[in-house]
């Protein structure tokens, strides 16, 4: 992801969506040992940078969906969704403005007030 951010644009790979989830779940699901969190922040991520080229926004907006997409990530996981913004702020070195902090705030507590993860 952060070479994609730096180097490309913040194009994220397509595929990156759909095959990180399907080889994390026959890997864990066989026995292998890996941690569910940077398959699920890669496709949140990429599914961010997918919806910004689809509707062809600039390099900043995407960069931002991007960290949408992974704070939702974490704090859906989690459920803790100051985590997933200190997460994405830390991690992907976004600008820290009003206007960068109010979606990831509106991602982050949309995935961990959301019932689509069972409490673990």
């Amino acid at each position: 992801m952060l070479y994609a951010i730096s180097r490309k644009e913040s194009h994220l790979k397509a595929h990156n969506t759909w095959s990180s989830v399907i080889a994390t779940t026959f890997t864990i699901g066989f026995g292998g040992s890996l941690g569910a969190e940077a398959p699920i922040v890669l496709t949140g991520s990429s599914i961010g940078s997918t919806v910004g080229r689809f509707f062809r926004l600039n390099y900043r907006s995407i960069t931002l969906l991007i960290g949408c997409g992974a704070a939702g990530a974490i704090a859906g996981i989690f459920k803790a969704p100051i985590a997933g913004i200190v997460f994405t702020l830390e991690i992907l070195m976004l600008d820290l403005t009003i206007s960068s902090i109010v979606p990831l705030l509106i991602s982050s507590v949309t995935a961990a007030t959301s019932d689509l993860v069972p409490y673990g």
